[in-house]
This record gives structure tokens, C-alpha cells and sequence, in this order.
């Protein structure tokens, strides 16, 4: 589970923004949080903001960061079996656009994350397509420092200081680290490599679709994934709860149950290790009770504990029956047109306040709206 994500300079956040789920004090929902060894954690996080105001480059930051991290990682035994179903989805330009910055300063992320027992805190920055920083910290200790080619070594290594230090370039050391840690320290890297390639999953709604008349990504995947006897009865006992049928043929799919399938094959995979999942615009083409299903997996108590972290236009869940106010956050543009991102809790909403409707006036940030001439 992710605890906090921090990132600066990306596209039109310029400003140091920060996703933070430890839970707040509020007492209510108490299920909405996963207790863990670092604390409580929320288990989800609705992402609210206008159009052209930063969500889905929120959701950007976070896939570049994740694709970033895992290309420094050597290959993980079910990505050949499932990769194409667990990985996160290409991110075709942001790389590009990531590594040269058109205000010439670091683009920085700096992930804590929870995996298999074990705390992890992750950062790197990046100038003109080269790393400049990098730190990794593992259940509070220091692994490695690096600035440029600097290299400052936990314990972990001080028995392979001649090893660490022949191995220092102008590029990652997190490689380096996954593949020559000390074999007393093998689990934490086993962990560390485990959250990236199965517990952080992503869903893009743009792999519904596909340009003329050969069958989408989507059908592809879909048509996989039914062959799996277990994921094939997950998914229909899910469906089944929301008054869905799987057809038995599927070759004309529904866009909405496409992605139905989709996102609860994900989950299916989390409710095996736990993790994370992310989706850019969860309720587009959903039922608003296939939604709020969608929501009450996460939520309710389960074992291991799942997150979901997405962005949304639907109203109808913007109230404290469905979240807690630190479990919603709003993205807007300042005086400069540059995004923001606060939660309700930052904004010290009041716990009783119509959400929906103050947000929708325009107290949260600015919402165009129509106006009489």
C-alpha cells in the first residue's frame, strides 16, 4: 500500500505536491483505514478537480514514477506469465516528456510504500534525462544515498564497499542494489521488487478501445483472463453481486462491462498480495451501483489490505457517507495555472458540510459553469 507519494515539476504541477494516506484523526469510517506496523492507511482516495486541472497528470506522475522504477529491476517471474494483464500500462511520451522539463529544473518523486512487511521510502530526481539523486530507505535504515556520482552506503553494504562503489555510473543504483544485497537482506529486496511489479496495478480507459475493426486490448486481455479457472470465478461471483451475467461468448462486449472485467481482475490479483490499484476516471462507463460496489471491495475489511487511488467527476459519492474528508482531495489551478492538490481535511472542511454542493459552487477550487447573458 502506498503511504505517501511527493512529486515536483511534472507538467503542470510546478509546485511540490504530495499524495498522503495516513489517515487523519476523524473517527468516522474506521474501516477505511488499513492498520498497520506504520500506522493507519487509507484505503482509498478519491481524486476530485475540474476539467484540464491535473488529475490524470496526478495519475501520470504516479505511472511515470512506478515505469521508471521498474525499468531498474530485473524481471520478476509472473511477468512472463501475466505481464501483459499485471503491468502497469505503457506510457507512451510521459518518459519523454518526464526527462526534459521545459523549466530546466529536477523532476523529483520520492514513493513510501508498504510491502510484505516491510516499510519502504524511495526518491530519485531527474535533470536533462540523468538521475541526480536517489535515496533508498528500508524499514527506517538507510540502504544507499546517492548524489551524482556520490555514493554514501548503509551497513548493508559496508562488506561490499569496493563492489558498491566499482558499480556507481551516472545512472540508477537501485539496480545494482536488487541484484547484489546480501543475502540476510534478499526478503527486503524481494519486497521492494514485488510492490512495482504485482502490488501497484494501473488501469487506462484509453485500452478499451481500438482503431478500426481488429478486436481491442481489451478483448484480448479479457479473452486471457477467463481462462483462468479461479480469476473466471471471482469475477462472476463479483459480477454476480452487481446483477451481471458473464455472456458465454464473448465477442461483442459492452464497453462498461469491459472495463467491469478489467478493473475486477486487478482487484482479484490484489486480494492475493495486496497492494494498490490506480485508475484514472474509475465511474466513466460504470453504473453508478457497479461503482459504488467497486468502492465497498476496497473498503470493507479484507486480508491482505487493497487500496484504490482514483480520479473521478461523480458527485454522487462526493459525501461523508462514502469518505472520510482526508479521503478526498481536489486538484485545481492557482493564479499562475499551475495545479494544486489539497484534501478536504488540508482545506478544514467542516465534517458536516455538503460536499457535492460546496464543491460544485466553487469553494474548493474553480469549477467553470455557465452563466446567463
Amino acid at each position: 500500500m502506498i503511504i505517501q507519494f511527493r512529486f515536483n515539476n511534472f507538467c503542470s504541477f510546478r509546485q511540490p505536491a504530495s499524495i498522503r494516506l495516513r489517515a487523519a484523526g476523524s473517527k468516522s469510517h474506521p474501516l477505511h483505514a488499513a492498520d498497520l506496523p506504520c500506522g493507519p492507511i487509507l484505503k482509498t482516495m478519491a481524486i476530485y478537480g475540474p476539467n484540464a486541472s491535473g488529475k490524470s497528470q496526478l495519475i501520470n506522475a504516479l505511472r511515470c514514477c512506478c515505469a521508471i522504477i521498474r525499468r531498474q529491476l530485473p524481471a520478476f517471474p509472473l511477468d512472463k506469465k501475466e505481464g501483459v494483464l499485471l503491468s502497469p500500462p505503457p506510457a507512451p511520451h510521459l518518459l519523454t516528456e518526464t526527462l526534459a522539463q521545459s523549466s530546466g529544473e529536477p523532476v523529483s518523486f520520492n514513493i513510501q510504500f508498504f510491502s510484505q512487511g516491510h516499510f519502504f521510502e524511495y526518491g530519485f530526481s531527474l535533470k536533462d534525462g540523468l538521475p541526480q539523486e536517489e535515496l533508498l530507505l528500508a524499514d527506517g535504515k538507510l540502504m544507499y544515498q546517492k548524489n551524482g556520482e556520490q555514493l554514501l552506503i548503509g551497513k548493508i553494504f559496508h562488506s561490499r564497499v569496493k563492489l558498491a562503489s566499482s558499480l556507481v555510473s551516472n545512472g540508477f543504483f537501485l539496480g545494482t542494489f536488487t541484484s547484489h544485497c546480501p543475502a540476510e537482506y534478499a526478503e527486503i529486496s524481494s519486497a521492494f521488487q514485488a510492490f512495482f511489479h504485482q502490488g501497484c496495478l494501473f488501469f487506462d480507459n484509453s485500452s478499451l478501445f481500438s482503431a478500426g475493426p481488429s478486436p481491442s486490448m481489451s478483448s484480448l486481455q479479457i479473452r486471457e483472463i477467463l481462462n483462468q479457472p479461479k480469476a473466471h470465478a471471482f469475477i462472476q461471483e463479483q459480477l454476480h453481486h452487481v446483477g451481471l451475467l458473464l455472456p458465454e461468448k464473448y465477442d461483442s462486449p459492452s464497453t462498461g462491462l469491459s472495463k467491469l472485467i478489467l478493473l475486477l481482475y486487478r482487484i482479484y490479483c490484489l486480494s492475493q498480495t495486496g497492494g494498490v490499484l490506480i485508475v484514472d476516471d474509475l465511474t466513466a462507463f460504470l453504473h453508478h451501483n457497479a461503482s459504488q460496489y467497486l468502492l465497498r471491495l476496497f473498503q470493507d475489511q479484507q486480508t491482505p489490505p487493497m487500496q484504490l487511488i482514483f480520479t473521478t467527476h461523480d458527485v454522487s459519492f462526493l459525501n461523508r457517507k462514502h469518505f472520510r474528508r482526508d479521503e478526498i482531495a481536489m486538484v485545481c489551478l492557482d493564479d499562475s495555472g499551475f495545479s494544486r492538490l489539497r484534501t478536504l481535511a488540508d482545506l478544514r472542511v467542516r465534517s458536516d458540510a455538503n460536499f457535492s454542493r460546496e464543491y460544485l459552487e466553487g469553494k474548493y477550487g474553480f469549477i467553470p459553469a455557465w452563466e446567463d447573458e
